[in-house]
């Protein structure tokens, strides 16, 4: 189990690498292809949408950092549950900054090809 732990906390960890390097090919190897997120401003669904939806944040944010803190992770079997609280920090090309800490909940599923991520809340506490 404590493998298992190491696993998704890795996992969530490589999401927020990839994001902010802006690798969005790779998102297929933290992302289910039928993962679901969901955010104060929307739903995306499927591994296609979330993709694209990144490389659109990214258009509009050049530069982007997220920082991912106090994350926990339970592990029952084949499915895992996380929580962290995250700041995500976006500059515009102007400059321009915009930064937001939410609450961020996380389900994992075990896979053929290792632990992926099938599920994303987030829950906005505040914004700029």
């Amino acid at each position: 189990m404590t493998n298992d732990r190491v696993a998704v906390a890795t996992l969530i960890a490589r999401l927020y690498e990839l994001l902010d390097e802006q690798r969005f090919d790779e998102l297929d190897s933290v992302y289910a292809d039928d993962a679901v997120l969901r955010f104060p401003n929307g739903e995306l669904r499927g591994l296609t949408e979330v993709t694209a939806k990144a490389r659109a944040r990214a258009e509009q944010y050049p530069r982007m950092q997220h920082l991912n803190t106090d994350l926990r992770v339970e592990v029952d079997g084949d499915r895992a549950h996380g929580r962290s609280n995250h700041l995500a920090i976006h500059f515009e090309a102007s400059g321009k900054r915009y930064d937001a800490g939410l609450v961020h909940h996380f389900e994992a599923a075990r896979t053929a090809v290792g632990w992926r991520l099938v599920r994303v809340t987030g829950d906005l506490v505040w914004s700029t």
